[in-house]
């Protein structure tokens, strides 16, 4: 697989938040360098050749992160869907989010994905996702679509570095 396309995008596509402006292709590959050689996947997208400066990073996995659920959402989620009642669920019903968020800090990892391009006018640019999977060994897994909260873009910017091992 290729860690060093030369193509750049020609805009920045939509829903992609700038990293730097005035960058260079190189900095997209210390970035895809460092994800591989921590053994995060990296690959072009389903659209894209070989050749294009843009490639989604994904494997990294934030353990005991139940600090970071989106209370909001999930109380919407709650009100506005059918799932099977567990007591953590019916703390945050009522307002106490404590019990849930330690079951997810320990039987889940919030599973983060990014993808990373290089535009022609030298923006690097992300799109990232994260959501809450359970482990493999958990034995208490809720059937609801739990979100991590909003992060700034430099938060973003900080996991993305943790996850290609430039920062520790």
């Amino acid at each position: 697989m290729n860690l060093r396309p030369i193509q750049p995008l020609p805009d920045v596509p939509n829903g992609y938040m700038q990293l730097e402006n005035y960058s260079s292709v190189k900095r997209l590959w210390t970035y895809l360098q460092g994800a591989s050689q921590q053994g995060l996947l990296v690959r072009p997208l389903r659209t894209d050749s070989e050749e294009v400066c843009r490639r989604l990073i994904s494997g990294y996995q934030l353990p005991a992160a139940g600090v970071l659920i989106d209370q909001a959402k999930t109380l919407k989620y709650l009100d506005e869907h059918v799932y099977t009642p567990h007591p953590t669920l019916m703390a945050a019903l009522e307002g106490n989010f404590e019990p849930l968020k330690l079951l997810l800090s320990e039987s889940y990892v919030l599973k983060i994905d990014f993808t990373l391009a290089f535009t022609r006018s030298r923006q690097l640019v992300m799109k990232t996702s994260a959501q809450f999977v359970p482990l493999p060994e958990a034995t208490e897994k809720l059937d609801l679509k739990l979100e991590a909260r909003r992060f700034t873009r430099d938060e973003w910017r900080v996991l993305l570095d943790r996850a290609c091992g430039l920062m520790r």
